[in-house]
């Protein structure tokens, strides 16, 4: 051996869990848009352990989950967050992965919901909420921060440079993008997996509102577009955990955010659930259950 050389046994990493193993995707409920000259809604927070995927806010996937005969999961999928009249949005529900396992490598997965998107009139402009992705921001202001303990969640919501122009929601890929005063800033991007087997892009920020009448934010990968003074904002889309987007009139609510999901995959077939996942199996052995709703797993 040469000198100073150092060899590792497998002991030196500690216990290895030998379990059969399963991925992840666990995606929480997108900020509603605010009212009013209001700011996009973040993305719901956005965690992994898809091999060769990343996770929310530019990190590496997390490690996997071991699986065996009589554990069961419980599975909570937050809900969209509301937007009302002069009013703020809502903050997105919280989704989670927990788990009855006793051993040593049991965990729990939380992801925080994405932010509120701002109201001009019922708060006088300021910076973005934080959540799972932040919102955008009113006025002169930084946009909101994203989650970042006990992992970082998602991105940060778009400032905003003056004028009427508000900030875009942040996503799980990207940051919102900066309102001007004549262009709003639109939602940042989310993250395509494949862990049901075909690419889906979810938990992308929604656009801000322009009350110059020129050009209002784009919604990302499941968020919704912001308006302009003579138009309407719509939801974002369900399951996506997308931010909704900001609406300038003072008589119509912004957009709802996104409900999110929880897509869990592993060579173990289940034994039982609850909450009416969507169950599919391929020829090789790979099952994945998609929750769109509450429910339980077990093996």
């Amino acid at each position: 051996m040469v000198a100073g050389q150092q060899i590792l046994y497998a002991a030196d990493y500690g216990p290895t869990d030998n379990r059969i193993q399963m991925e992840y995707v666990v995606i929480a409920g997108g900020g509603g848009g605010g009212n009013h000259v209001g700011a996009g809604g973040g993305a719901g927070g956005y965690r992994s352990s898809v091999i060769g995927e990343p996770s929310g806010g530019g990190a590496v996937a997390e490690t996997t989950v071991g699986v065996e005969s009589g554990i069961t999961f419980t599975i909570t999928v937050g809900n969209g967050g509301a937007s009302s009249v002069n009013s703020p949005g809502g903050t997105g529900g919280t989704s989670s992965l927990t788990s009855d396992d006793t051993s040593p490598f049991a965990k729990t997965i939380e992801c925080k919901g994405g932010a509120r998107g701002r109201s001009g009139v019922a708060q006088g402009g300021g910076a973005g909420f934080e959540g799972g992705c932040g919102s955008g921001a009113i006025g002169t202001n930084p946009g909101g921060s994203a989650t970042t303990t006990p992992v970082v969640h998602g991105f940060a919501g778009g400032d905003a440079t003056g004028g009427n122009g508000c900030g875009g929601g942040g996503g799980a890929s990207a940051i919102g993008t900066t309102a001007t005063p004549s262009v709003a800033g639109s939602g940042g991007g989310g993250i395509s997996s494949s862990i049901t087997g075909s690419a889906v892009a979810r938990a992308g920020g929604g656009g801000g509102s322009n009350g110059s009448g020129l050009t209002a934010g784009s919604g990302r990968d499941g968020g919704s577009p912001g308006s302009v003074p003579t138009s309407p904002t719509s939801a974002a889309t369900r399951s996506t955990g997308g931010g909704g987007g900001g609406t300038h009139n003072h008589n119509t609510s912004g957009g709802t955010g996104g409900a999110g999901i929880v897509i869990l995959r592993t060579t173990l077939q289940a034994t039982s659930s609850t909450g009416a996942p969507k169950a599919t199996g391929t020829a090789s052995g790979t099952f994945v259950y998609e929750f769109t709703g509450s429910g339980t797993l077990g093996f």
